[in-house]
Parts: structure tokens; sequence; C-alpha cells
């Protein structure tokens, strides 16, 4: 077999995905995985674009799901959990920066 270039990936180095969230609107995933990459937590959408072929397709597959690697999953469950909660919404009058 001919190795690439660069690292080679071996079987320990394998990610196991687990979901943490799901969503039949990809835009609310988007803002959850953007956040979550901002805390360094690297996530991925599975189904993104399943909205597009209507809602009847996107309830039968079962909508977008937010996907992260398992060994950040309690955390990334915490962050979600507190953007669900309006922990980091800003309040009037607050400074922004």
């Amino acid at each position: 077999m001919l190795e690439a270039d660069g690292p080679v990936a071996r079987e320990d180095d394998a990610v196991a995905l687990v979901e943490i969230a799901r969503s039949p609107v990809s835009g609310y995933l988007q803002v959850l995985g953007a956040r979550l990459d901002s805390e360094g937590i690297p996530s991925h959408i599975v189904n993104e674009n399943c909205n597009r072929m209507g809602a009847p397709f996107a309830d039968v597959a079962g909508g977008a799901r937010l996907m992260v690697d398992s060994r950040l999953a309690v955390a990334a469950r915490e962050i979600v959990d507190l953007l669900d909660r309006g922990a980091f919404a800003l309040r009037d009058g607050e400074p922004v920066g």
C-alpha cells in the first residue's frame, strides 16, 4: 500500500461521532456549530440539506444532525444547553466587544 506524504491515519486515531443536536432547520445547527468551533470543539452537520426537499422529506429523514467527537460530547452538550437557555444572549444596554 502506498502512503501519502504527511501523517498516516491509524486505527487508534479513529473518531467516533455522536449526535448532540437534531433539527429540521439546519441554520439552528449552524449557529450551534459555530459556537462549538469557537470553543475549540469541531463539529459536523449531517443531512444539512434535507429540508431543501420540503418539510415532509425532512421529517422522514429525521432532520439535520449536529455531530461531534465522542470524547468532546459532554462539553459540547453543556455549551448547547447554555445556548438554548440564552446564557450567551446580549441584554439591552450591555456593551458589545
